[in-house]
């Protein structure tokens, strides 16, 4: 392989690699412009809004208890001792889980289009599938506020929290 391309990816790899490390603490200021261009884009997924519906309460077992194979992918979240696992089999018909987990309420969402498992802080909210899709990728909706955010972006692109940065944290 030819050297100057082998920079170009390592280089490429290290820009995903910041943008992706890259967390804001807190609820920043809204930034409007985190919106532009993308609300043209909004297409219909062919489902009605909430016609993909979120798990809202889920019940865990123990890693003994579940009927889970050594090869099936699981999407986990850890916070000081507590860690749990979220099945991609039960997220590719949910995409979304509302959630608890040491008193914050979290909500683990999954887009089967683009392959893309995240976790948010979502306060006193909760998310529900939109029914649309921006680039292919799920669009998440506030159910207190009806504002849309693309799960991939993780900004409000519409409603009350136009601009506003979800509180992002990292599934693995």
């Amino acid at each position: 392989m030819d050297k100057t391309l082998i920079c170009i990816i390592i280089i490429c790899a290290a820009a995903v690699l910041t943008a992706c490390s890259t967390q804001d603490a807190g609820r920043p200021t809204p930034d409007k412009s985190a919106s532009e261009g993308v609300t043209e884009d909004i297409i219909s997924g062919g489902v009605p809004k909430d016609g993909i519906p979120s798990v809202d309460d889920p019940k865990f077992t123990s890693v003994s208890e579940t009927d889970l194979n050594p090869d099936d992918i699981v999407f986990g979240v850890a916070q000081n001792d507590t860690a749990k696992a979220y099945p991609r089999h039960i997220l590719v018909h949910h995409e979304i889980v509302n959630d608890e987990i040491n008193g914050d309420n979290i909500s683990v969402t999954y887009c089967p289009l683009t392959g893309t498992a995240m976790g948010f802080r979502r306060g006193n909210t909760t998310f529900g599938v939109s029914g649309k899709l921006v680039n292919s990728n799920l669009i998440m909706y506030d159910r207190a506020t009806n504002s849309y955010f693309p799960q991939i972006k993780g900004a409000g692109i519409t409603g009350d929290r136009r601009g506003e940065r979800l509180d992002q944290f990292r599934v693995i």
